[in-house]
């Protein structure tokens, strides 16, 4: 049986003690792909040059990876007695760059309504210039995809070239526990969280040799707030804010921090600025174009900065700052989950 450990293992011990960087890299690739006992299939094999294909450094030198897994995964198929897998020809492989916002996302709707049949699809524009497609399935279940402007041809078949970011929802609207799901932080920093029983695995890659840091343990993933905030802001393009509990919680401290700063200044100065700091961090990250947020914000600012001496976020500065000028924000309907179809 073929798996993405039997080649990392493969490339291990047959490819001498000085390895290039594109051997190093396609280890590292499958090595953090699968467990040791599910089988390889074409479509990994794709995902994982999918992946080496968003660092510009091994797209331009695309031909020596070709070359590399051309040779090794056929040695380690002849090793393994492995005849009748069928290795995509990478080097027939193109890449393109869509520029129409219009086009792209009606190529990725009905890419991922032919995956999901059943299911009603959304794309919608996230930061950055990436996009979300929102599925959701007819059990209620949300699968996020976040993929850019850029798509592959292979077998004369046109795919995303970002199709495996992927994270899931259950019919809550909670991530689900069940599946693993896989991130792009940054385009040169890759997470994938893995559940086990209450807790989540954080796996990590980074740069483009695909180097995989320590994992660690999870018991929440507020304990990562980097990681729980990005999570967050992709889940406000689908959840509405009335029913997102990190909403809630943080527009009721808010206006009880205000309501305490004006009645014992004193006493809860400490805690505004505490408060201040977080919520400012959550709104930059999470609700960038949330008016109700930024008002409280404004609000508290005022109220502190007029008790105490003058700081980089006094208020007598804030109509020059950035983060104080809203976009227009177009209305939400007062379901739980955003329109699903545009």
């Amino acid at each position: 049986m073929l798996s993405a450990f039997g080649f990392a293992k493969f490339l291990l011990e047959n490819t001498g003690e000085h390895k290039s960087t594109a051997e190093v890299s396609l280890y590292n690739a499958f090595r953090s792909l699968q467990a040791k006992e599910t089988p390889l299939t074409r479509a990994d094999l794709v995902r994982v040059y999918k992946r080496l294909m968003l660092f510009p450094h091994w797209r331009s030198k695309k031909s020596e990876i070709d070359q590399h897994i051309a040779k090794h995964f056929k040695n380690y198929m002849k090793q393994e007695g492995e005849e009748s897998f069928s290795l995509p020809i990478f080097e027939n492989l193109e890449i393109f760059k869509l520029k129409s916002e219009d086009n792209i996302k009606k190529f990725l709707t009905d890419y991922y309504s032919q995956l999901y049949p059943q299911a009603k699809v959304r794309c919608t524009k996230a930061n950055g210039g990436s996009f979300l497609v929102i599925v959701l399935r007819e059990t209620k279940e949300i699968c996020l995809y976040h993929v850019n402007d850029e798509f592959v041809v292979l077998d004369g078949k046109t795919s995303p070239l970002m199709d495996s970011f992927v994270t899931h929802y259950n019919a809550n609207l909670e991530l689900d526990q069940t599946k693993a799901q896989n991130c792009i932080m940054k385009p040169f920093r890759m997470i994938r969280l893995e559940p086990k029983a209450s807790q989540w695995t954080l796996f990590e890659t980074q740069g483009y040799s695909l180097k995989n840091l320590m994992p660690k343990q999870l018991g929440k993933l507020d304990d990562l707030p980097e990681i729980f905030y990005h999570l967050k802001s992709l889940e406000s393009k689908f959840i509405h804010k009335s029913s997102d509990p990190l909403y809630l919680s943080l527009t009721r401290e808010l206006e009880l921090c205000i309501e305490n700063l004006a009645e014992n200044t004193e006493q809860y100065k400490e805690k505004a600025l505490e408060t201040y700091q977080k919520a400012r961090n959550i709104f930059e990250n999470v609700f960038p174009d949330d008016r109700l947020l930024h008002l409280l914000l404004k609000e508290l600012a005022i109220s502190i900065a007029s008790d105490r001496a003058k700081t980089w976020d006094e208020p007598d500065r804030e109509s020059k700052e950035e983060w104080l000028k809203m976009k227009n924000e177009s209305p939400l309907d007062s379901t739980n989950l955003l329109p699903i179809v545009e």
